[in-house]
């Protein structure tokens, strides 16, 4: 049952890593002026979007448990307020991301400046911290419901 639950944890856990990897690595490659690594964090940062996309996909969704009583009752169901955790956080971070493409029109080079980058990586990184926080709660909050509905 624990397989059937979290699956594809593994892919997703790199798709994020793989993100926050490329961006750090072309912050660092950005602080010593390399200006093509400027363009990879952006393509960093697009991963981390994606990975986040996922997990809504797969873990923020209501009635993950596989089991009908239970996800037939809202106000019972576990996985209702991670999702709108992970929900939320995925939003607000994509609209931070989107937010320097749109001051490009105004500002030339302005998604390419250091500070705009740093913000953005640690917003990236919190982003993942919050979401694979929520997500570990709320895996052994249902490894525990499921061993008690085993038990029975």
């Amino acid at each position: 049952m624990k397989d059937k639950l979290y699956r594809n944890s593994d892919k997703l856990t790199r798709l994020l890593m793989i993100g926050l990897i490329i961006e750090i690595v072309s912050f660092v490659g950005a602080c010593f002026d390399i200006n093509t690594l400027k363009y990879w964090f952006w393509i960093g940062a697009g991963m981390t979007i994606l990975g986040s996309v996922f997990y809504i996909d797969y873990y923020g969704s209501e009635g993950k448990t596989w089991f009908k009583k239970l996800d037939n009752k809202r106000n019972k169901n576990i996985t209702r307020k991670s999702s709108e955790i992970i929900f939320t956080t995925a939003i607000i971070s994509t609209l931070i991301f989107c937010l320097p493409f749109i001051v490009e029109f105004f500002i030339k080079d302005f998604s390419t400046n250091i500070i705009v980058m740093s913000v953005i990586l640690v917003v990236s990184i919190i982003e993942t911290i919050i979401i694979r926080y929520i997500v570990k709660k709320t895996k052994e909050q249902m490894e525990e419901v499921i061993a008690y509905i085993e038990k029975k």
